[in-house]
């Protein structure tokens, strides 16, 4: 650890039985290398008795400076030494006090301990650690108020009168009574002239020697009777004013309870006016009052003994008011701004819509992280409001979809279009039929087909409202699938006659109901034919003889195949509806050998 000594003063003591004044060093140390480098000034005070007696000599000197000081000198009794260190804002960061009995050691050092202090003086009378020292002439007469409205002491000759009350003026307090006959209380014990034991052996006080006189009463040398004492002299808990012990405090020369906001104070001392947003105690202290009330005049609200102009944070603390963490005026509230805000002094404003925030673009002082729609931020990746962040959002169309940069594109395929009136293709709904990944209108006879469909050729007959028309209804007018290659029929079951019933399906098969219209195909044998269909439909083998009408015992929901039979040329298949009411169907047939 790095400590760092400052040596204040070398003082010259007069001690009893001493020809000569003798030399004592006086040292001011630091615990911590930390609190020497934040100390800009140090005060040093040589106090009467006690770490709380009256001061007697006051000092500063910079934390980096090595001072030789010339303080009165110090009869025989008890003093305190203290030293009290302050940052560059002139807020107290460290201090000690020892007491030492005079004449004994012939050194006192004070060690400098870090702790929370509060500033000395107000902001505008700080520079770099030293607060501004009182400007005019001293007062003259009445004692201060309440102490200096600064740390240092005032200017220029001693006060006339009565010693201040707080601070005290350079050089106010000498050492003993100076003279007996000036009315004044030289030594700051209390006692004036010949009621100081200082002036026993005073000629002047001769006539008052072995006189005692009451409270707030003094011996005239001139006449040997008591009379009024000095004004200020110390009394029981008090001090004289008028010839009477004033426990409150003294106003124009008049005693007063103490406890009034316009005459606040105890012990005999000048009387205090408290400020406004402050009120006085029962024990004659100014304390803070009334906070949120509104201030004289109506320019704020109270807050902690004074005037917030500016706002109040939610401990009640006044803040200036133009951060957008705290902003606010008049003592209002402070409101807390957002990202997409400032602070204009009376209260939050939006930023322009459109500005860069965090994660997108601010909308009405927010930041949204999607698109804008009639001034609302949506998240952008909907159908019904998409767009990019910070944009404007759009309705996707039908068969779209919004993707994560929140642009519309193609949806998947295959999905129903609103309404089940076709099939989403590429992005559109595609109502006829599918040829080569192009959308066709699907009322050719070699392209005819509906919903999206694959398109379909119409063998011997004619594409009408996109079905093939004529074909298939029955066992004379089948559909010739012997041609190796793969066939597409659109067919319509309501425009089909019942051609046969299917007793029975093997493999749990469905069998269609009684009364099913169905369609008849017809291919050559032996041959391999695989049918898709979708669900709902059954395809069967009906006989192996070229007799169309008859069972031949074999069906299947969806796809099926079947090769080779009895040696007759031809096979017929049935296509029939296993559930739900007749309507269009698309049969695709591969025949690939």
């Amino acid at each position: 650890m790095r400590r760092s000594a400052v040596t204040v003063a070398a003082l010259g003591l007069t001690l009893a039985c001493s020809p000569a004044p003798r030399g004592l060093q006086w040292t001011i140390d630091f615990e911590s290398a930390a609190l020497h480098d934040q100390t800009s000034v140090v005060e040093a005070r040589i106090l009467r008795g006690t770490c709380t007696g009256v001061v007697l000599y006051r000092a500063e000197v910079r934390s980096s400076a090595r001072m030789a000081m010339n303080p009165p000198e110090l009869p025989p009794g008890t003093y305190a030494f203290a030293a009290t260190a302050y940052d560059a804002t002139c807020t107290a960061i460290g201090d000690d006090c020892r007491t030492i009995d005079l004449p004994g050691p012939t050194a006192v050092a004070n060690l400098l301990r870090a702790h929370a202090g509060t500033a000395a003086c107000a902001a505008a009378l700080c520079h770099t650690g030293s607060c501004e020292m009182d400007s005019g002439m001293p007062d003259a007469g009445h004692p201060d108020a309440a102490g200096d409205a600064d740390r240092l002491v005032d200017v220029g000759p001693i006060d006339v009168g009565t010693i201040d009350v707080g601070m005290n003026d350079a050089a106010t307090c000498a050492t003993r009574e100076t003279s007996c006959t000036n009315t004044r209380d030289d030594d700051c014990d209390g006692r004036t002239d010949c009621a100081d034991p200082d002036c026993a052996s005073d000629a002047g006080c001769a006539r008052c020697v072995g006189v005692t006189c009451a409270s707030c009463q003094a011996c005239n040398p001139a006449t040997g009777a008591c009379g009024m004492a000095a004004e200020g002299d110390a009394c029981p808990s008090g001090r004289c004013a008028a010839g009477a012990c004033c426990t409150g405090c003294v106003l124009a020369g008049a005693c007063q309870v103490g406890t009034a906001a316009n005459a606040c104070g105890q012990g005999g001392l000048a009387c205090a006016t408290c400020g406004e947003c402050t009120g006085c105690s029962v024990t004659g202290a100014c304390f803070a009052a009334g906070d949120g009330s509104v201030c004289a005049g109506g320019a704020g609200h109270c807050a902690g003994g004074s005037c917030c102009r500016g706002c109040r944070d939610s401990g009640g603390a006044c803040n200036a008011g133009g951060s957008p963490s705290a902003c606010g005026s008049s003592g209002s509230a402070c409101s807390v701004c957002s990202e997409c805000q400032s602070c204009s002094g009376a209260g939050c404003v939006n930023a322009a819509d459109g500005t860069m925030c965090s994660v997108g673009r601010c909308l009405s002082g927010t930041c949204c992280n999607g698109c804008f729609i009639v001034g609302t931020c949506q998240p952008g990746n909907t159908v019904a409001a998409c767009g990019p962040v910070g944009g404007s959002c759009v309705a996707c169309g039908e068969c779209q979809t919004c993707n994560s940069t929140g642009v519309c594109s193609a949806g998947p395929d295959g999905a129903s279009c609103m309404g089940g009136a076709g099939s989403c293709q590429g992005g559109s709904c595609c109502t006829g039929c599918m040829a080569a990944g192009v959308c066709q209108p699907g009322t050719a006879d070699g392209q005819c087909g509906y919903f999206g469909n694959a398109c379909g050729t119409c063998p011997g007959g004619t594409c009408t409202n996109q079905v093939c028309a004529g074909i298939g209804d029955d066992c004379a007018t089948f559909i010739d699938i012997s041609a190796i290659g793969t066939y597409v029929f659109p067919i319509d079951t309501c425009a089909l006659a019942d051609n046969f019933t299917w007793p029975s399906c093997f493999g749990g098969a469905p069998a269609p109901p009684a009364g099913t219209r169905d369609a008849v195909f017809r291919g050559v044998n032996p041959g391999t034919y695989q049918f898709h269909v979708a669900p709902g439909i059954t395809v069967g083998s009906l006989d192996d003889i070229a007799l169309c009408a008859a069972f031949g015992g074999q069906c299947a929901d969806g796809g099926w195949s079947v090769a080779g039979g009895t040696g007759n040329p031809f096979y017929f298949f049935g296509v029939e509806l296993s559930s739900g009411v007749c309507r269009r169907i698309t049969v695709t047939i591969d025949h690939p050998f």
